[in-house]
């Protein structure tokens, strides 16, 4: 075994002895490591990012290691990405400080047999720690805090664990988090979806395919994480867990978090896997959603076999379960020991989460499924039975080593020697999986769904029918047919203001809600009141199915009216329901819109990112009618009648007053049914020479288009970029483009194309798109967008839309913010041809949608390269006829280079960076920020928005 020291006042040229170590970490890491090797590392400040390439084996590690635990500071360069890259196997990192990074603290990817060892990360922006695709990973006592800031990362992750090594027959935990401090990790740009203390993603390699699920065995234990802003601890598409005395602690604190659920302690979509001697407290001051406990899927899917045993919950409500189980998932029982809505008595939290005397969560934990050899403090656990959390009340073991005390955050360290930026050879924390069984369009809510008080006239159900009062008039919903098709029922809690009849529901009903089958209405407590089976008529549009009876309804009291559908497919605006409101006769709170799966009508009793699925009141008030008792069973159909076709004059001023309160900010304009903005399509061409070119014609003339292209495939061997000229109102012509040194034939391949009107436009989904046109030559050009477009960058796509250059080129984009980027063309490097400045069309569109709903965009972030990544978008295209688009974001390497779709599905798309070759044959590529858009291939509707000019 070998020795290599590294010593701030050391010299590269030195032996890297004891008394002559190295001046840098990479010298010695470069120094033909065997196994066995240790680099050692003396206190002080190193302006590195490091590259661990050389592993040990099975008889030894490789050990990078600080002299003095917590004295040694690796801060990275701001032109490198990751602080640490492990490339290699059987490495152990222990008692570093590593800082700043712009990219993570800490990532391996594809390896095997990694110790991360009590060091501390902090201030990187992307994870603390983070391995994708790896096995036989321990990371334990470290500490993870400010981390994840720039988008969807987390302290500590672990992404779609693999069996790279081939080994079936190790049956003890493979991988192991514990007793690491995870805490303040909260997303503040980018994509707020994480920001968790740890996560375990995707083992089941559901957003790769190709690779079989991975089920052995993971232990997460005696870890504390608190005041993340997404989950502590969240287990996601991920078998075959072990999560086992942690203490997860008012976490959830990002409001912007899209995630579906929020638990402290989460299980999502996972089946196989053991929660024990875990204490989860929840704060719902921060968000009405978060609980101490999900145990939640959606589609057909069941969490099958998940353990709950001798786990503690609070939100602060003595007796409130705090517990989450959508998709008909096992709740945590009392009977196993779990304590639900129990304080747990903590010593001093947030501060201090030991245990005080007389804690109901000391010696109430269970030894059902092993025990740590110590708590968090490093001092022996199961002093008399073992208590629940990190921590172990009364005992005095003898403390092993722990985590060093985290350092404050220090100002990014200036560079030093230029060392070449790695980035993620594979996606890190993702998206977690938003329900296609629950609503899933997320959009705000459009100005025209604001609830108004109308009083609509309504033909005469009896003797004692007069005007009846509704609550959305003839607003429209958001997402009239949302994509889910499961049997559901959806309904409305409201409250009873003054004594009314209910004569019946409006529904706002589409083709896609074929399967309407049933209304009902409920007392508070699940009691069925009145049911009927009804017949919708066919078409879009608001319709009124009624009770056999008008139902009376108290004062004071509270209720739920709901329909059934078989068929899915109802309409949907999320965000709606965000705080109480009085509507007369009736009021209702947060979250009134309900829900629940089953193959029949049940109490709705769910709630989903405050959605409302207009559901409709028909009232009579002063009437008399039928009171509310149960159950009321109705036998026969009920006569379906359709709204009429004509509103009285003091609804549309309703109407008008309603939509004049909304606040122009954040609701956005009525989208006119026939505003085409734009059209996408796809083309199948090969091109037999270079002089030849093809033309697109669009299915409706446009004013002053905007196009761009891109290819959807990669068929040919060699590299291709697409030119456009001649774009006018009624379409474009293309070719298919070599370089130079090419022969400038190429095979047949598809190749989206995207028109949309110049200016700034919002799209159906509330997204922004804006058009322009410029010029642009071999110098970078700055481009701006109109002011107040953009409040995050968006996704931008260019085009040279003219053929002024004789030879080949390709523009590239950089610098995208809010309000604008840079672009400039570039050339073969084998040419001398000088580059002409050409038209140059671009296409900028806000990041979100999503592929269900016909249109999503969004970005990679840095990990994209010459090896190729994947990218899975939000849900599938369910339309045959989708375009997608790419364009590279940065212009990280020199080369010139052009973004390849190597190949996509509804559901995903494989891009890699191809560098033309005049030069020399070295395809290489430093690693990319990509941009992606999906469009129906159809013509695409939206509104234009006033913005004040920018300038080009």
């Amino acid at each position: 075994m070998t020795i290599y020291y590294v010593a701030t006042s050391g010299s590269n040229n030195a032996s890297g002895s004891a008394t002559e170590p190295f001046g840098s970490i990479q010298q010695a890491l470069n120094s033909g490591l065997q196994p066995g090797d240790e680099v050692v590392v003396r206190a002080g400040t190193y302006q590195e990012a490091i590259y661990i390439n050389d592993g040990g084996s099975a008889a030894g590690n490789v050990v990078l290691r600080a002299e003095e635990p917590g004295t040694v500071t690796i801060a990275p360069p701001s032109n490198s990405w990751n602080a640490i890259s492990v490339d290699a196997n059987y490495v152990t990192v222990s008692g570093f400080i590593v800082s700043n990074a712009t990219g993570d603290g800490l990532e391996g990817n594809n390896v095997h047999h990694i110790e991360v060892l009590n060091n501390v990360f902090h201030g990187n922006g992307e994870s603390g720690i983070q391995f994708n695709g790896s096995d036989f990973i321990k990371i334990d006592g470290n500490v993870t805090y400010d981390n994840a800031s720039d988008g969807w990362y987390s302290g500590i992750s672990v992404y779609q664990n693999r069996n790279i090594t081939g080994d079936t027959s190790t049956d003890e935990f493979r991988t192991i988090i514990s007793n690491n401090i995870s805490y303040d990790n909260v997303t503040k740009t980018g994509d707020h979806t994480d920001g968790n203390g740890i996560i375990i993603d995707d083992f089941q390699s559901t957003q790769t395919s190709g690779f079989p699920s991975y089920d052995f065995p993971t232990l997460v234990e005696n870890n504390l994480v608190y005041g993340n802003g997404g989950k502590g601890i969240q287990v996601v598409w991920s078998d075959g867990v072990t999560v086992r005395n942690n203490t997860a602690y008012h976490n959830n604190n990002d409001d912007l978090n899209v995630g579906t659920w929020r638990g402290e302690i989460s299980n999502s979509q996972s089946s196989n896997n053991t929660f024990i001697n875990n204490i989860a407290v929840a704060d719902p001051g921060i968000n009405s959603l978060n609980t101490a406990i999900d145990n939640t899927s959606y589609g057909n899917y069941t969490n099958d076999n998940v353990v709950w045993i001798s786990n503690l919950t609070f939100n602060g409500q003595t007796g409130t379960a705090s517990v989450r189980t959508d998709g008909n998932n096992d709740v945590p029982s009392t009977a196993d020991g779990n304590l639900l809505g129990v304080d747990p008595g903590f010593a001093d939290a947030p501060n201090d989460f030991r245990l005080s005397d007389g804690s109901v969560a000391i010696d109430a934990g269970s030894n059902a499924y092993g025990l740590p050899g110590a708590d968090l403090d490093g001092l022996a656990r199961a002093i008399g039975t073992v208590d629940m959390g990190a921590y172990e009340a009364g005992s005095t073991g003898a403390p092993t080593p722990t985590a060093p005390t985290p350092a404050e955050p220090t100002d990014p360290v200036p560079p030093t020697d230029t060392v070449e930026p790695v980035a993620p050879a594979e996606p890190t924390d993702t998206v977690e999986p938003v329900a296609p069984t629950e609503p899933t369009d997320t959009l705000d809510p459009v100005a025209p769904t604001e609830p108004t008080d109308t009083v609509e006239p309504v033909a005469p159900e009896g003797p004692d029918a007069t005007e009846s009062f509704n609550i959305w008039a003839d607003a429209t919903p958001e997402m009239a047919a949302a994509s889910d098709t499961n049997p559901v029922t959806l309904g409305l809690e409201f409250t009873a203001d003054e004594d009314a009849s209910l004569e019946g529901l409006r529904l706002y009903v589409t083709e896609a809600n074929s399967g309407l089958d049933s209304i009902d209405l409920w007392g508070a407590d699940g009691t069925l009141l009145a049911h009927a089976q009804v017949k919708p008529a066919g078409g879009e549009g608001w319709q009124m199915l009624t009770f056999d009876e008008p139902v009376q309804l108290s004062a004071g009291e509270t209720y739920v009216a709901s329909y059934f559908t078989t068929s899915g497919g109802y309409s949907v605006s999320q965000g709606f329901f965000t705080g109480a409101e009085d509507k007369g006769p009736v009021s209702f709170g947060e979250n009134a819109g309900v829900y629940s799966y089953g193959s029949e009508s049940g109490f709705p009793d769910q709630t989903y990112l405050a959605s409302n699925y207009w559901v409709d009141l028909v009232l009579t008030t002063g009437a008399s009618g039928v009171e509310a008792e149960a159950p009321v069973q109705a036998e026969t159909e009920t006569q379906v009648q359709l709204e009429a076709e004509t509103q009285v004059q003091v609804e549309a001023e309703a109407q008008v007053e309603a939509e004049a309160q909304v606040d122009a900010e954040v609701a956005l304009p009525p989208l006119a049914a026939n505003s085409i903005i734009g059209e996408a399509g796809v083309v199948t061409q090969n091109q037999a020479d270079s002089d030849t070119w093809h033309s697109v014609t669009f299915e409706n003339p446009l004013v002053d288009p905007s196009v761009v292209m891109g290819g959807m495939t990669g068929n040919g061997a060699q590299p291709y970029t697409v030119r456009v000229r001649d774009v006018t109102s009624d379409g474009f012509d293309y070719q298919i483009d070599e370089w130079d040194y090419l022969d400038g034939k190429h095979t047949t391949e598809s190749i989206s194309w995207l028109a949309v009107e110049s200016g700034t436009h919002r799209l159906e989904d509330g997204r922004t798109i804006t058009a322009g046109s410029t010029s642009v030559g071999d110098s970078w050009k700055a481009v701006s967008f109109d002011k107040g477009t953009f409040d995050h960058d968006p996704v931008v796509f260019g085009q040279s839309s003219s053929d002024g250059n004789a030879s080949a080129v390709v523009d590239r984009i950089r610098s995208v913010t809010s309000d604008g980027f840079e672009t400039c063309l570039f050339g073969e490097e084998g040419s001398e041809a000088q580059i002409s400045s050409d038209a140059f069309d671009w296409i900028a569109v806000e990041s979100g949608g999503s592929a269900s709903a016909g249109s999503l965009a969004g970005t990679t972030g840095r990990m994209v390269n010459h090896k190729g990544s994947a990218v899975d978008f939000d849900g599938a295209f369910v339309n045959d006829a989708f375009v997608f688009m790419t364009e590279l974001q940065t212009t990280n390497g020199a080369d010139p280079a052009t973004l390849r779709t190597t190949s996509v599905d509804e559901d995903m798309a494989m891009l890699a960076i191809v560098e033309e070759q005049s030069s020399d044959s070295e395809m290489n590529h430093i690693f990319e920020d990509a941009g992606y858009a999906g469009f129906d291939a159809a013509p695409i509707y939206g509104m234009s928005v006033e913005l004040e000019d920018g300038f080009f």
